[in-house]
């Protein structure tokens, strides 16, 4: 993992093991795509379902990163950039386009590797890198919100059913067991197989350090 993470900085693009991005990813256009051996990473357009074939991972395609493509009629009317980024008309743009593109694929991506036999081993992470304000701006919208958010694991030796944490009542503040952002990385390592304690990457002065200093969430796995 740490070796292939390095290579994708080192290179722009880098096809290996003879995997191609049109086996990869079904019925999606306009892919951006980096490679590495084992990696992929792409964006893709939500009204194609951004659905992911399968194939790749039975394949041997260890990591699989999922962007949100832009799509400038929802620019206009969420004022979002054409993605989640919702400072305008928030309510509106979740209910009629977001959530309905997300759910039909989510739920099918999950649906498909069970059936496949494939989700016990494939780790699934819905995340993004902030919440959203707890109040409404004057655009109908939801501006940027550090304090707080949501992320969704799914398969991999996660034990499904769970709600880990909880915020006060407008959803501000974490206000039982707060998770940390590197404690959901530790978890998706510890999904991986790599052992923490033992697994080190250069730092400053090539002196070696850990992944992450934080541990993975037990209540996940147990």
């Amino acid at each position: 993992v740490v070796r292939g993470l390095q290579a994708l900085h080192r290179r722009d693009t880098v096809v290996g093991e003879g995997l191609h991005v049109e086996r990869l990813l079904l019925g999606l256009h306009d892919v951006r795509q980096l490679h590495v051996t084992g990696l992929v990473q792409s964006q893709v357009d939500g009204d194609d379902g951004g659905q992911i074939d399968l194939e790749g991972f039975e394949a041997g395609v260890h990591f699989v990163t999922v962007f949100w493509k832009g799509d400038k009629g929802l620019d206009k009317l969420c004022n979002s950039g054409g993605g989640w980024d919702t400072h305008g008309n928030n309510f509106t743009c979740l209910k009629d386009r977001l959530l309905p593109e997300f759910d039909r694929a989510f739920s099918a991506l999950i649906a498909d590797l069970d059936t496949r036999g494939l989700l016990a081993e494939t780790l699934v992470c819905f995340v993004s890198e902030f919440g959203r304000t707890p109040k409404i701006n004057k655009a109908k919208g939801r501006d940027h919100w550090t304090h707080c958010l949501t992320d969704v694991l799914v398969g991999g030796g996660i034990r499904g059913g769970q709600v880990i944490g909880a915020t006060d009542k407008i959803g501000s503040r974490p206000s039982d067991n707060p998770v940390e952002p590197p404690q959901i990385l530790a978890s998706i390592y510890h999904a991986m197989g790599v052992d923490l304690d033992n697994t080190m990457m250069p730092g400053p002065g090539e002196r070696p350090v850990r992944l992450v200093e934080a541990e993975p969430i037990r209540q996940l796995f147990s």
